[in-house]
């Protein structure tokens, strides 16, 4: 496999998330995959993850959609302790690879866990290029999001190598043509970028 670009999830690929214990709470009588398809659905979700509605915006909307018991401020707190952190080993793991290849992030996220995750790691200023939905205005698995980081990276798709969690992303970036790989979280990661480098 050839390859002049390193493109790579944030979520459960570099980052780890809370997401089940998370979600749970709200419908705890769901199994895993209904509730990250209610979640994934939800308006306030795709408009915070594609910058229409601004933080506070995004608060006030998901405690009316969700049902949620407490206060916009708990709710705040509850949706801050979703991002656990990089995982262990993900920092040295970039900072090698930077100094190898072209890397850069394409992640589905918001303002919010941006600025989280800022302040917890220097994780994404390893980065050559940082790509986020919420700046794009679009989110995977649509196919404009692999086009457009294409057309900025200047660079075709059989060159790039995409690590991604979600099996319906690694598809649609695929289908664009990249080369597209899934992974089940940061140690399978690793053992997939040891077979390709």
């Amino acid at each position: 496999m050839s390859y002049e670009y390193l493109l790579f999830d944030l979520g459960n690929v570099l980052v780890q998330l809370r997401t089940f214990d998370f979600l749970v709470r709200f419908k705890p009588e769901w199994d895993k995959q209904q509730i990250e398809h209610w979640w994934s659905n939800l308006v306030c979700i795709r408009l915070f993850e594609t910058g229409q509605i601004d933080e506070h915006a995004f608060l006030e909307r998901a405690v009316q959609e969700t049902g949620f018991a407490g206060t916009i401020s708990e709710f705040r707190d509850l949706f801050a302790s979703w991002v656990l952190g990089v995982y262990p080993g993900a920092e040295a793991l970039i900072d090698g690879l930077k100094k190898k290849v072209r890397i850069g992030v394409l992640s589905n996220t918001n303002p919010f866990h941006i600025s989280l995750l800022r302040s917890r790691s220097n994780l994404l200023d390893a980065f050559h290029d940082c790509f986020y939905s919420y700046e794009l205005g679009v989110l995977k698995p649509d196919q404009r999001t692999y086009e457009y980081v294409l057309e900025r990276i200047k660079m075709p798709a059989e060159r790039v190598v995409f690590f991604d969690d979600n099996r319906t992303n690694v598809e649609a970036a695929a289908v664009v043509g990249l080369q597209a790989i899934w992974v089940s979280g940061f140690e399978d990661l690793t053992k997939k970028l040891d077979r390709l480098i």
